[in-house]
């Protein structure tokens, strides 16, 4: 329906935002971030 519609656009802005905060810490944080995912990967 018209809802499940709105719910899937803003898991997809949501989503959006996601990928672009990730690739502006990537650019800002360099390796360390990497180095930092890799761990939590680890758990």
């Amino acid at each position: 329906g018209v809802g499940g519609g709105e719910s899937w656009d803003e898991s997809e802005h949501w989503l959006e935002l996601a990928v672009a905060v990730d690739y502006s810490l990537i650019e800002f944080h360099g390796e360390r971030l990497q180095q930092y995912l890799v761990a939590l990967l680890n758990i």
